[in-house]
């Protein structure tokens, strides 16, 4: 008998414990309509969108720490970009090592390139640009798309170097970029190109030839001095 009573019992209670949920989801289903839903899903997606865009925009616009130094104020290795010429070019990487002059560069007066050995592993190669006076009026830095230093640093994984991940390094010592562009032949092969720029120099970080498949390619312009120098004084005495 008390057996019986004992399974009397637990039957009411699994038979009201069905009830409650039975309750509980049509209650559930009554209160979040597909109307509901819906919003839900649209909320979800704007969310998204949203998170997506504050990214993006992190790099150039987002609040970042501010520039360490101007334009005008870089250097690569010790050599200040704006005080230098073509002299002082060659005596300093002569001084330092662990570059190769590029051959025909020994014949030419108006750029030398200088391929790493040692000291830029993460680089291609360095190539200054001089006007008819011998003074520096571009420097091109071609980067690796891989490298030991890059992929520990910057990129994720085995993904090669991209213009957006080495952007945020010139952010920590320039600021936000001046200007952002995007470039590419659409979708997937997209990229963004950035620029970095005073009243002195202008600093593009940009793809080779504007190719979406090519290498990093960082230039350094001197804005004030003219590509083709000539002197113009007219002090020459006639015979």
């Amino acid at each position: 008998m008390i057996h019986s009573s004992s399974q009397f019992v637990k039957s009411r209670r699994q038979s009201a414990a069905s009830a409650i949920n039975f309750y509980a989801i049509q209650t559930v289903s009554q209160t979040i309509s597909p109307a509901l839903i819906f919003k839900l899903f649209k909320l979800l997606i704007f969310a998204t969108v949203f998170t997506l865009t504050l990214t993006y925009w992190s790099i150039g616009q987002a609040a970042e720490p501010e520039a360490q130094i101007k334009p005008q104020q870089t250097t690569l290795f010790d050599l200040k970009i704006l005080q230098t010429d073509q002299q002082a070019v060659l005596q300093h990487f002569s001084a330092i090592g662990g570059f190769q002059r590029y051959k025909i560069s020994l014949k030419n007066g108006n750029f030398d390139k200088y391929y790493s050995h040692s000291q830029l592993n993460d680089s291609y190669y360095l190539d200054f640009r001089y006007n008819s006076a011998g003074q520096l009026v571009k420097v091109n830095l071609l980067y690796r798309p891989f490298s030991d230093k890059m992929q520990s640093r910057y990129a994720k994984g085995n993904a090669p170097l991209n213009t957006r991940t080495l952007a945020l390094q010139f952010t920590q010592i320039y600021g936000p970029a001046t200007l952002i562009q995007r470039k590419g032949w659409g979708g997937i092969t997209t990229y963004d190109a950035y620029t970095w720029e005073d009243e002195q120099i202008k600093i593009q970080l940009d793809r080779q030839n504007n190719d979406p498949l090519g290498n990093i390619l960082v230039s350094y312009q001197i804005k004030q001095l003219p590509q083709y120098f000539a002197d113009t004084k007219e002090n020459y005495d006639a015979d």
